[in-house]
C-alpha cells in the first residue's frame, strides 16, 4: 500500500469517490420513489411491480448496491490524504475496476445474441459503467 502525504491528493481517486457516491444516492433515490424509480432508471417492470406490491426484495437488492458503491467510494477517499488508509484498499479497488470492466463490456459484446443487453437501459448503463472503470484504473495506476 502506498503512504500518501498530505499534500497528496490524487484526482483521479476523489472523482472515482464522487461517482461511487453520486451512483449510491441515485440508487437510495430509487428506493425513496419506489415502482417509478425502477422504470425510470430501467430496472425492469418485474422489479417495479414488485416494489409497488410492496415486496422488499427490490428494496434490500437496491439498498445492498447504494451500500457496496458508499464502501467502495471510502476505499477510493482512503486513497488520498482526506481520510485514513483503510487496509487493502487497492487490492479490493483492482477487483472492483475489474468488474465494472466486465459489467460495462458484457452487455455491449453479447447484445446480439442476448435480447435483455439489447435495451437501451443495458447500453446506455454499459457505457457509464465503463467510464467507471476508466477513471478507477486511472486512479489506480496514477
Amino acid at each position: 500500500s502506498r503512504i500518501m502525504t498530505p499534500e497528496v491528493t490524487p484526482i483521479f481517486f476523489l472523482i472515482a469517490a464522487v461517482l461511487n457516491t453520486v451512483a449510491g444516492c441515485l440508487h437510495l433515490w430509487i428506493i425513496y420513489v419506489g415502482a417509478d424509480g425502477y422504470r425510470k432508471f430501467g430496472a425492469g417492470e418485474k422489479m417495479a411491480q414488485m416494489a409497488a406490491d410492496g415486496r422488499k426484495y427490490p428494496t434490500f437488492l437496491t439498498l445492498g448496491i447504494a451500500s457496496a458503491l458508499f464502501f467502495f467510494a471510502a476505499m477510493c477517499l482512503s486513497q488520498t490524504s482526506l481520510v485514513p488508509a483503510l487496509p487493502l484498499a487497492r487490492e479490493i479497488l483492482w477487483i472492483l475496476t475489474f468488474v465494472y470492466l466486465v459489467r460495462g463490456t458484457v452487455p455491449l459484446v453479447t447484445y446480439p445474441w442476448f435480447r435483455l443487453f439489447r435495451k437501451p437501459f443495458f447500453v446506455k448503463s454499459s457505457i457509464i459503467v465503463l467510464g467507471f472503470a476508466l477513471i478507477h484504473f486511472l486512479a489506480l495506476m496514477s
